[in-house]
């Protein structure tokens, strides 16, 4: 049963177990029938619908002849009808397990998810041991986000058929969906070792090993995907993608990975410089499967790459959605300027925190019509508060098309993307011209690259000297931090030195960052403020790979050798902690150690709301320097350093001066409700708003 169209399944049993009035009458339904499922076999669509609306007007209540009608509105694409006349052949047989699963297939296709796994359940009562009806149930309970469901639905298809490819591969996408990535290269592997030439399961294993970080294995697999298949674009972002790896064993390490990504990128263009359209049009659909977020990582300006990687994803999505890429008039502005977010963060993430919820707060709604398209489905509190706040809100899933569609329905004057390299959808939807002014901001800390961006919404006390030339969009510098922010209500949970690691005497420097905020040039930092310190250890998160993590603590122990010491001695790795005892932990460190090259942001402010002295050094970019626009914010410049020895020389004083350390603390409290609730940066994103097409402030 494949996912695009039902399938024959039982139309033979459907057609001969009818229970007519008389044999005559029957057997004229059934050879009806049996012409009708001829028609459609051969493509003759519209013939096999006049005849079955003929034999309606004989039998309209034979399920079977309604089962034809649903099946043909479905292959048309017509959902909500072929919902329509399967609910009522279910209504009139209820016991045949077939009509519940091509039913729940209508639902799916209507979008309505949640019924439709609830329809594929009544035909798992009838028919229990239906491996693909087990196999749809875990792809619906995936796209609606019950990841838990579909993990057991596909391990009972496997249970009952251990040799089917696609039950693996369809487990494989779930595991990682849920970020358990070995055991999905584990599942994966399977998944080829029974399809070789499945070119999807492939690209996924390769996906998986990138969540590893075991870059080696995943260009293996990118290689042997398009040696099978050389048109494969999925393959082709894939591997020019997987040259950027999580994280880097050294400094070497990360130029050389910097200009093998450079390399692929050239051939990624080059292979598709000379395309027709079509060919253009179908790569358009691996735009977003694989993206170079970790490129930002690398603490470079990378302007120049992302142009070059903006102008062929631009390129692509144009050829294959042409009336969704030219320049679109301002509409008229006939009370409200409407302004639409797109994000797949409409939840409890730092995209929402900052700076979304802030804005959608804050803007003038007696100006503003403020509509948001949530591009994912995971839901909880702030997915409430989003749909509360805004005049608007449209949640996913949805299609490509139905999402630009929805979107250029709305008529917006300014559509906003809070980030761009991050969510798949987000980053196809960015790529054409939805609006007549768009936007991107940090939340994924660097420029597009994309032509159909405008501006970037940036931090003024965040932007270094010359940073316009860091942008491919026009730079806007929003006053001081850019966002309206307000500490969320998280409660502390109990949380003891003992359980991270910490001796007790020791003083202990917070570096919560994500291990890839870490780069290899600065590892020396933490050994030289042991030096100075003794006593100390650096309290690190582990990540959710154990291959990212043990690369990095091989790194620190590289480093603190070179400085004769032993690492063991110095650093502890936690376990990844929830928010409530994330916010016990900093209750009882001492120091909040910033990450150098790419600075703390969410854990900054939620470092400022403990209570924490923190120590941070201003970079050359933008995402290099949020924690030194946010201590200047709150008037503690004493504690930026400006480069790395001054760093290492202020961290080495907040372990030793306990009294300063005492004092700084005390002014983080007296002080951080500076850096909260900031209306001039509001008021300053309502100017630009009215501005960007040419209104002054006249409104």
């Amino acid at each position: 049963m494949n996912s695009d169209e039902i399938a024959a399944t039982n139309h033979a049993e459907d057609d001969a177990n009818g229970t007519p009035d008389s044999a005559s009458g029957e057997s004229a339904v059934s050879r009806a029938l049996s012409e009708v499922a001829a028609r459609i076999r051969s493509g003759a669509l519209e013939d096999a619908e006049r005849l079955c609306r003929h034999l309606e007007r004989d039998a309209s209540a034979d399920p079977r002849v309604l089962h034809r009608l649903g099946e043909l509105a479905y292959r048309r694409r017509d959902y909500a009808e072929a919902v329509s006349v399967l609910s009522r052949v279910v209504s009139l047989d209820p016991a045949r397990s077939a009509y519940h699963v091509h039913l729940g297939m209508a639902l799916a296709g209507a979008g309505r998810r949640g019924e439709a796994a609830a329809a594929y359940r009544r035909a798992l009562e009838i028919t229990p041991e239906a491996v693909e009806v087990w196999v749809r149930l875990g792809d619906i309970l995936k796209r609606t986000g019950r990841l838990d469901e579909a993990v057991a639905a596909h391990e009972r298809a496997i249970d009952l058929a251990p040799d089917i490819a696609g039950a693996h591969r369809n487990l494989g996408m779930t595991l990682m969906r849920q970020r358990k990535y070995g055991r999905a290269i584990d599942v994966l592997r399977r998944a080829v070792a029974l399809d070789p030439d499945d070119i999807s399961a492939r690209c996924h294993l390769a996906n998986a090993c990138v969540g590893q970080s075991r870059t080696g294995e995943a260009i293996e697999e990118y290689s042997t995907a398009l040696r099978l298949a050389p048109g494969s674009a999925a393959a082709r972002f894939g591997l020019c993608m997987a040259q950027l790896p999580i994280i880097y064993e050294s400094e070497a390490h990360v130029d050389a990975c910097r200009a093998a990504y450079r390399q692929q990128l050239d051939d990624l263009r080059a292979y598709y410089s000379d395309k027709p359209a079509s060919v253009l049009a179908e790569a358009a659909n691996a735009v977003g499967l694989s993206q170079p977020f970790f490129l930002a990582y690398q603490g470079r300006v990378d302007r120049d790459l992302q142009a070059l990687y903006g102008e062929l994803v631009c390129r692509l999505m144009a050829a294959a959605y042409p009336q969704w890429s030219t320049p679109l008039p301002i509409p008229r502005i006939d009370g409200r300027i409407r302004v639409g977010i797109v994000s797949g963060f409409y939840h409890w993430h730092s995209n929402w925190k900052i700076p979304i919820k802030g804005w959608a707060e804050g803007l003038d709604r007696s100006r503003f019509e403020l509509c948001a398209y949530y591009t994912q489905t995971r839901q909880d509190t702030a997915t409430d508060k989003a749909a509360s706040v805004f005049d608007k809100f449209v949640q996913g899933p949805r299609s490509y098309s139905d999402w630009c569609k929805a979107i250029r329905r709305d008529d917006l004057h300014v559509l906003i993307f809070p980030e761009i390299g991050m969510d798949p959808m987000t980053a196809k939807l960015a790529a054409l011209r939805l609006a007549p002014v768009q936007c991107s901001s940090w939340g994924h800390p660097n420029t597009s690259g994309y032509s159909t961006i405008d501006y970037f919404l940036s931090s003024d006390l965040m932007e270094p000297p010359g940073a316009a030339g860091h942008y491919s969009e026009t730079l806007v510098r929003l006053p001081n931090l850019s966002i309206h922010y307000t500490p969320p209500p998280v409660v502390a949970a109990p949380v003891t030195r003992a359980a991270l690691g910490v001796r007790e005497g020791a003083v202990a420097y917070w570096c919560c960052q994500s291990l890839f905020k870490y780069l290899p040039r600065h590892d020396d930092i933490f050994p030289r403020i042991a030096k100075e310190v003794g006593d100390c250890q650096f309290v690190f998160i582990r990540h959710a790979s154990d291959w990212v993590t043990e690369t990095f603590r091989a790194r620190l122990a590289r480093a603190f050798s070179a400085h004769g010491l032993s690492s063991e001695d110095y650093c502890v790795f936690s376990e990844r902690l929830d928010p409530p005892r994330f916010a016990g932990a900093m209750g009882i460190v001492d120091v909040f150690l910033d990450s150098v090259g790419w600075s703390g942001c969410n854990t900054t402010l939620e470092a400022f709301a403990a209570g924490l002295p923190a120590v941070t050094c201003r970079g050359e970019t933008m995402r290099a320097r949020h924690t030194a626009a946010m201590m200047e914010m709150i008037g503690l410049t004493e504690c930026i350093a400006d480069d790395v020895n001054a760093y290492v020389t202020l961290a080495a004083r907040m372990g030793t001066d306990g009294a300063w350390r005492a004092e700084v603390a005390k002014k983080v409290i007296a002080r951080r409700h500076k850096a909260y609730d900031d209306r001039a940066c509001i008021k300053e994103l309502e100017a630009f708003l009215l501005s960007a097409f040419g209104m002054g402030l006249h409104l």
